[in-house]
């Protein structure tokens, strides 16, 4: 089984020969929320995505709420998939930290 959003892979993990591959890329949903609690703790605001929003549309949409989102460069990737779980180094990861230290949850 392989699970795919965008499919950006150089090793060609996001596909498995002859497998049961779930792809996930129709999942667009964006929601941003002023604060999000957290074993009673207040985190601040948060944008929560579903896993086939592509860094553009993201920027887009974080650009019309007057927020930003820790993501790389190429538009196309979707930030709740891949490259998240691969640490999501980006141009501002040395003032905010990874896309993976970024998440609050999954």
């Amino acid at each position: 089984m392989a699970v795919k959003s965008s499919g950006h892979d150089y090793l060609g993990r996001s596909t498995a020969k002859n497998s049961l591959l779930l792809w996930t890329a129709y999942f667009k949903s964006i929601s941003f929320n002023e604060q999000f609690l957290l074993a009673g703790k207040d985190h601040g605001p948060v944008v929560t995505l579903g896993s086939g929003v592509g860094l553009k549309t993201i920027y887009a949409a974080a650009k019309a709420q007057n927020k930003m989102f820790i993501g790389g460069t190429a538009a196309t990737v979707s930030p709740a998939g891949g490259y998240t779980q691969g640490a999501g180094h980006s141009a501002f990861s040395p003032l905010y930290g990874l896309a993976a230290d970024n998440v609050l949850r999954t």
